[in-house]
Order: structure tokens, then sequence, then C-alpha cells
């Protein structure tokens, strides 16, 4: 009995090892998208980082609280309270980089999700590309 118990105890052991290791040696999922607005660069950098005008273009986006608020943005965190799909997510993002009319690098933190958004904008020909 024991050495049975020993090896469904083993079994369980490399299954358990397996899936952590496949864990930590998953890449790194990437990807782009480009999406262009038809407006200046500045109006659409101004809405775009306007924390009140998102759930306009987030409808899943319920509210954003500030948890600490940084001069020149870089450091700043917020608390955002989202509908997955009727049941309220929380997640955290901190801005990492913020060059005005240029750049906004976001990393976010949720309970099993960890990413990081890069958003550039250029302006090309009256339009902005994001």
């Amino acid at each position: 009995m024991k050495k049975i118990f020993k090896i469904i105890l083993g079994i369980v052991w490399l299954l358990l090892t397996v899936f952590l290791l496949a864990g930590l040696l998953m890449p790194k999922v990437k990807y782009q998208v480009q999406t262009t607005v038809d407006m200046s660069v500045e109006q659409t950098f101004t809405i775009f980082n306007d924390l009140s005008k998102i759930p306009e273009w987030i409808p899943e986006v319920k509210r954003i609280t500030p948890i600490e608020e940084v001069a020149g943005e870089i450091g700043s965190r917020y608390t955002i309270v989202m509908d997955n799909g009727g049941t309220e997510m929380k997640m955290n993002e901190k801005v990492l980089d913020y060059q005005p009319n240029k750049l906004v690098k976001l990393e976010f933190d949720a309970d099993m999700m960890y990413k990081t958004d890069r958003y550039t904008f250029t302006e090309k020909e009256g339009v902005t590309v994001i």
C-alpha cells in the first residue's frame, strides 16, 4: 500500500513539476496592432490620456481610481475596475514611461495576469498613427 501511495505521489509531483517548468520556459507573447485616428497627434494624445474618457472607448472599464499620481506621470499608479462578463475584475496600472505626444508605456497587474503595453503616437498626413 505504501508503495502504491509513493508511486501516485511521485506521478503527481512529476506532473506538477512539468506544469510549473512549462510556465517558466514559455516565451513571452508579443503582438503589435496599429490604428489611425483622424485627429492631430496632440488631440489624440490628450484624449487617450484623459482618464474620464477611457470608458467611452473601452466600455468594459467601469472606473479608474488613482492610487498615487506623480508629477510628470511616470510612476503614477491606478486601480482599474472592469466588467469581465458580469464579474468585476480589478487590476493595477502603473505608468512606466510618458513622453507627451509620443509615447505611453503602462504596466498592468491583475490576479493571474501581468502585461506591459507600449503606445507610440506619430502623425502622418494629418492623422495620428497609434
